[in-house]
């Protein structure tokens, strides 16, 4: 069994076989392999350039910790228009208190596009804001349904949007009074937004004593693609009568994603989409001391969720210094794409391949010369005497590489015994 392993480690030369390949410099004199390997030099250091400038690879950066967002909503200058959706529905001439409500949501706000009433009347011997049997419930008493109404043009209100951000690791703090921003535009298939075009807001042009961004209510409905006179597909909308988001409700995503191109260029983009699908309401009641009753607001409306992310940064030295180590490394590819090119493609490549790969000498056989060990030039022990007038050359154990005589064999008739030279 262990004869087989025993052969093989008898013919192994451990120096072959635990040799160290170490780096030489061969200048090879090709102007094609030249012209090649700074070529590509020169396009991987033109991409690191372009990587460290357009990635900003020179800013410590960090995911922005959201801050307020406070939004506010101004009747339009002039009187109010009667809209053509007033046809389908009786229209109201609201304030904006009154289509903005709960104007203290954080993150959110909520826009009345349409309502209705219940008037439920007072009871005798019942309290409605503080029942105290089973039967006083406002909600269980005979109530007064108004009609539908909806809020005459709407899309001319305006909403002040005003947010603020913050960083942990950088330590920065910024609103968006103090930076540059846009609303992004969707282009939806519908003639209706081919000729929108993006807002844009900076400091140099917003209005005096104005925290925050102007968007029409209109503006904001156009970027996020929605059209609220549209059939509605929400699960709750009566579709077999055609009932629009108008009607229904509707939700818009709003994104607010920052970003810097230096410690101090701060901007910031607006990105709204509808969500198709989702109504939203919101039922209100409001208790009247002078009798008693209970008024049911029935609100349908736009329900505008803002989300904030992005990435904020500042120049850092050594977020500079790591990231060009890490590129710098690219360069390595143009000396492993030429290598390739030479040994393998060129026609000369075995030339190309015997200057770049070199053999030394068995150091094993070297240091047993030293040591006067009869071992000749060639790595071999010296020849043997057998017997009379025979001699044999004995090769070092597994002496792969440098050449060597060939071992024969004859017969020296005149002598008798054979003879290995």
């Amino acid at each position: 069994m262990l004869s087989p392993v025993k052969n093989w480690w008898k013919r192994v030369d451990l120096d072959d076989l635990l040799g160290y390949d170490t780096f030489k410099v061969v200048h090879v004199r090709d102007r094609r392999l030249g012209f090649t390997f700074h070529g590509f030099q020169i396009a991987i250091f033109a991409y690191i350039i372009y990587s460290v400038i357009h990635n900003q690879l020179y800013l410590k950066k960090e995911s922005p910790v959201p801050g307020a967002i406070r939004v506010s909503l101004l009747e339009p200058t002039g009187e109010l228009q009667t809209s053509p959706y007033c046809q389908q529905k009786p229209c109201v001439f609201w304030g904006a208190n009154q289509i903005l409500y709960d104007p203290g949501d954080q993150g959110a706000t909520f826009l009345t596009t349409r309502i209705s009433t219940k008037v439920f009347p007072a009871r005798e011997g019942c309290d409605f804001q503080l029942p105290t049997n089973a039967a006083c419930r406002y909600n269980l008493q005979p109530s007064t349904v108004s009609p539908e109404y909806y809020i005459t043009d709407l899309d001319r209100y305006t909403l002040m949007i005003e947010h603020s951000v913050r960083g942990t690791a950088t330590g920065i703090s910024i609103r968006n009074g103090e930076m540059s921003g846009r609303l992004l535009i969707t282009k939806a298939n519908n003639p209706y937004y081919q000729n929108e075009t993006e807002l844009h807001f900076s400091p140099q042009t917003r209005p005096p004593r104005v925290p925050g961004d102007i968007i029409t209510v209109g503006q904001l409905l156009r970027a996020s693609g929605a059209v609220l006179d549209a059939p509605s597909d929400a699960p709750g909308a009566d579709q077999a009568k055609g009932e629009t988001y108008r009607s229904s409700g509707i939700v818009l995503s709003v994104v607010i994603e920052y970003d810097n191109d230096g410690s101090t260029n701060f901007k910031y983009s607006y990105s709204a989409n509808y969500i198709k699908g989702n109504e939203f309401k919101v039922e209100e009641t409001i208790f009247n001391p002078t009798d008693g009753s209970i008024t049911e607001l029935n609100r349908h409306g736009i329900r505008i969720v803002f989300s904030q992310t992005g990435n904020i940064g500042k120049f850092d030295f050594m977020s500079l210094l790591t990231n060009l180590v890490a590129s710098i490394a690219l360069l390595k590819t143009a000396t492993l794409l030429v290598e390739i090119f030479m040994l393998k493609f060129l026609p000369q490549r075995k030339m190309y391949y015997e200057a770049k790969y070199e053999l030394t000498e068995d150091f094993d056989d070297l240091r047993k010369r030293r040591n006067g060990e009869d071992i000749d030039l060639e790595g071999r022990k010296k020849p043997t005497t057998l017997g009379p007038g025979v001699e044999v050359t004995q090769p070092s154990p597994c002496h792969t590489h440098f050449s060597a005589e060939p071992l024969v064999e004859h017969r020296d008739d005149h002598v008798g015994p054979s003879k290995a030279v």
